[in-house]
């Protein structure tokens, strides 16, 4: 950002101007063109790039949109939220409706960008950028105007997870039940995985589209077998082949290690799964904020049905807490909730009016509190998942009781507790969260950590402010000191979520901590 941008964002009273870019498809020349726009009527200089370029007055309102750390309405720390919103262009004179035919051009699911700059003496290089990259999800063309309704990049995560499918051919290609059916994928410490038999008539299981690190054990009947005299493995390929006839097997391995790169981590798998299928780029910095809070090592495996990689990263999130999404700048960011603290990115007070600089005001009678979920007197961390449960009986009568209640149960637990949390809330639940932990240390930590997060009451509030819409961001920490709520003192907050309303200069803003 230049410092001409940073001015702007604090100016209440500056003048602004939008830039909209998105991309459509000319079916005739199967060529991808750059349609350019304005609020204000804009040409880029000579030196500019592009260079001379017209951006036509046709936008009537510019990126409203909403942005949230979690899906609203079930408790904090759960499941993600792609962001959305929409841009209104002005069409009178229906120009712009041959972008609405599919005949002449194609722009659902195609880049769409948004500047923001000032209308006087501003170059296009001084314009930031509030959205390097959306997606155009839909449009609406009615009433003189035309609606683009936009999704961030994390559409790309319905995509599945397991990118290749089995072609039913026979072979390694797997016989006719198979064909269409997803390549399996696991990622970390598998435990007890059923396997895909794509050849069981030649003994051979796939456990994974690609490279593993290892394959650990082999069991049938819940009996360990022996390597070579009982079965071979492939690593490069994910493939097993067994020597003897299995009646109930299953499989203990590490799995992708493409690049003979191991990766374990909630950081380090959603780095890799979500810059290898949908292309997008993962911030590292973030990563590595990640794997510094949490490195726990983690495991998933997809079979053949269809898992996308949003069910994936929301059912591996659950274990350490995290959050993930697209930061608009044509990146994934990632991050853990937590309490918070240090020094607050920008101060609210509950004074009506504009303030500039690192100061801004909550709109009177804006603030409110949002309902949440109750403390929880026991909090539950899943461990270990068992991959391929199995009923008791299947197992052979010489299998202990105990490997009978590892190899029969899905998940192990860890857990917290405190019974005097029912003294000040007797509504109080149980909390299970799940993830996918491969140790019982690891889990044990988070159980911890998450219980004294969620025992205490969570305040959560919304509010309405101006100014400086766009130097907020998902999980900044802020202050807000105001005469309501018991905030006369000031108290530090996390923000969950952001709707931002650019005409109007207004941003309706989520914050969250827990009661102290």
């Amino acid at each position: 950002m230049t410092a001409a941008y940073d001015a702007l964002l604090v100016d209440p009273r500056a003048s602004l101007g939008w830039l909209i870019e998105f991309t459509a498809h000319n079916v005739a020349t199967d060529l991808d063109e750059t349609v350019r726009l304005s609020t204000f009527g804009f040409t880029s200089e000579p030196s500019d790039t592009p260079a001379n370029e017209p951006y036509e007055a046709r936008v009537k309102s510019a990126l409203n949109f909403e942005r949230h750390m979690y899906r609203r309405g079930g408790r904090i720390g759960r499941s993600s939220q792609p962001s959305f919103g929409e841009i209104v262009l002005v069409n009178l004179d229906r120009a712009l409706t041959k972008y609405t035919n599919p005949a002449q051009y194609l722009i659902r699911g195609r880049k769409v960008t948004a500047m923001l700059g000032g209308t006087e003496d501003y170059a296009l290089v001084d314009f930031g950028t509030p959205l390097k990259e959306g997606r155009v999800k839909d449009f609406v063309a009615r009433n003189g105007q035309l609606r683009l309704l936009i999704r961030d990049l994390q559409e790309l995560f319905e995509r599945a997870v397991q990118p290749n499918k089995y072609a039913g051919t026979g072979g390694n290609e797997g016989g006719a039940e198979l064909k269409d059916k997803n390549k399996p994928i696991g990622y970390g410490d598998i435990f007890n995985c059923p396997g895909v038999p794509i050849d069981p008539a030649n003994g051979v299981w796939q456990l994974h589209d690609g490279k593993i690190k290892s394959l650990k054990a082999v069991r049938d009947k819940g009996l360990v077998k022996t390597l070579t005299t009982d079965y071979t493995v492939d690593l490069n390929t994910g493939l097993v082949t067994l020597l003897f006839t299995p009646t109930d097997v299953r499989f203990d391995f590490e799995g992708d290690n493409t690049g003979s790169v191991y990766v374990e981590s909630f950081a380090d798998i959603l780095e890799r799964v979500v810059e290898a299928i949908t292309g997008l780029t993962v911030n590292s910095t973030a990563v590595t904020t990640m794997n510094t809070a949490n490195s726990a090592p983690c495991n998933y495996w997809c079979g053949t049905e269809k898992i996308s990689i949003r069910q994936m990263l929301d059912d591996l999130a659950d274990g350490p807490g995290a959050f993930f999404g697209d930061n608009f700048n044509a990146q994934v960011d990632l991050g853990r909730l937590e309490a918070p603290s240090g020094t607050p990115a920008i101060e609210f007070f509950g004074n009506q009016g504009i303030a500039s600089g690192n100061v801004n005001n909550i709109l009177a009678g804006t603030l409110e509190p949002v309902a949440t979920v109750e403390p929880c007197h026991t909090l539950r961390q899943a461990y270990q998942r068992n991959w391929g449960v199995q009923s008791r009986d299947s197992l052979d009568a010489s299998v202990s009781e105990a490997d009978k209640d590892k190899y029969s149960t899905e998940w192990r637990f860890k857990s917290d507790s405190d019974a005097t949390v029912l003294d000040d809330y007797p509504e109080a639940k149980e909390q299970t969260w799940y993830g996918g932990f491969s140790n019982a240390a690891d889990a044990d930590t988070e159980s911890q950590r998450k219980f004294a997060l969620y025992k205490v009451a969570q305040e959560v509030f919304k509010f309405t402010a101006r100014a400086i819409p766009f130097k907020l961001g998902i999980n900044d920490v802020i202050k807000i000191t105001h005469t309501d709520h018991n905030l006369s003192t000031g108290k530090l907050f996390r923000v969950l979520g952001l709707a931002i309303d650019a005409d109007s200069r207004k941003v309706e803003v989520w914050v969250w901590r827990p009661s102290t």
